[in-house]
């Protein structure tokens, strides 16, 4: 009688350990949820050099080699998404960031698209979720592409 009570017990431990413990973890991740924050950044991966700093002056003038007028357009991509999503926040701004960063790069392909050859530049704008301050997960939300202008056919 005793080993028949035991074989009856122990799935019913089992199976009460598993929910327990399935209680648990979900529980820990809808708290997560809560208190998550959305924040962006851009990711620059380029085949050139591209210095871009707050510091650098001379990315401020338009008649440089192509490779400044790509780090100024950068450097004003990153600049537009800090003025309009300064902290992260719970519910995010995916519609405002990203008409903001693709803004400045229409404006950048008006200008130079058309003597651009061979991609040189991609720029990923990416949502992330943060819970204290660690990224959770990542999501890409568009990505940039930057040609490169040959030597000839700089605009001044």
């Amino acid at each position: 009688m005793k080993n028949k009570r035991m074989h009856l017990f122990l799935p019913l431990l089992i199976i009460s350990l598993v929910t327990i413990a399935s209680a648990v973890i979900f529980s820990s991740c809808e708290r997560d949820d809560e208190m998550a924050l959305i924040d962006y950044y851009l990711n620059v991966s380029s085949t050139e050099s591209i210095g871009v700093t707050d510091e650098d002056e001379e990315q401020g003038t338009m008649g440089q080699p192509n490779s400044n007028v790509l780090a100024n357009t950068i450097w004003k991509m990153k600049k537009a998404l800090r003025d309009i999503y300064p902290e992260a926040t719970v519910q995010g701004n995916d519609k405002d960031v990203v008409t903001s960063i693709a803004n400045i790069y229409n404006e950048y392909k008006a200008m130079y698209g058309h003597l651009e050859r061979n991609t040189i530049c991609v720029v990923k704008l990416y949502r992330v979720r943060k819970v204290d301050g660690i990224i959770r997960d990542s999501t890409p939300l568009q990505v940039y592409h930057f040609g490169a202008i040959p030597p000839a056919q700089e605009q001044p």
